[in-house]
């Protein structure tokens, strides 16, 4: 996993679980910071981003970014 790349976030307080769409925007010794593009939640209103364990992210696989153009037109070409 790197930065920009789009993510599965799984949220335990909505609904007793969800996944919901994000993208990675940094790393900790044991947290991944990222941004929640579907359900943002009020700090990250204030800080921009969510600390979330390793074991609730999952990178998008390339079937799933193929199957929508909304998933293609969300990444963000690094240079």
């Amino acid at each position: 996993m790197k930065i920009n790349d789009l993510v599965w976030l799984r949220q335990r307080d909505y609904k007793d679980e969800c996944w919901t769409l994000g993208r990675i925007v940094g790393f900790t010794n044991k947290m991944i910071k990222c941004e929640d593009l579907a359900r943002p939640d009020i700090k990250q209103q204030t800080n921009h981003v969510g600390n979330f364990k390793p074991t609730n992210v999952r990178l998008l696989t390339p079937k799933e970014i193929n199957s929508s153009t909304y998933y293609k037109q969300l990444i963000i070409n690094e240079r």
